[in-house]
């Protein structure tokens, strides 16, 4: 059985703006409830790349 990739898919998700918005503030209410930073900035992180890869095929 084929598997997808996680971080693929992810992207994919992501390139879509609400399910972004709500990835980011489920991540930033993560790191007020428990205060790790590096999670909040993982998730900046992969919604930019997504964006990226949305504005390159775009352009």
């Amino acid at each position: 059985m084929p598997t997808k990739d996680y971080q693929t898919d992810l992207l994919q998700r992501l390139a879509n703006h609400e399910y972004a918005a709500e990835y980011l503030k489920a991540a930033f209410d993560e790191t007020i409830a428990d205060g790790n930073k590096a999670a909040f900035l993982l998730a900046l992180k992969n919604v930019v790349e997504a964006t990226l890869k949305v504005c390159s095929s775009i352009c």
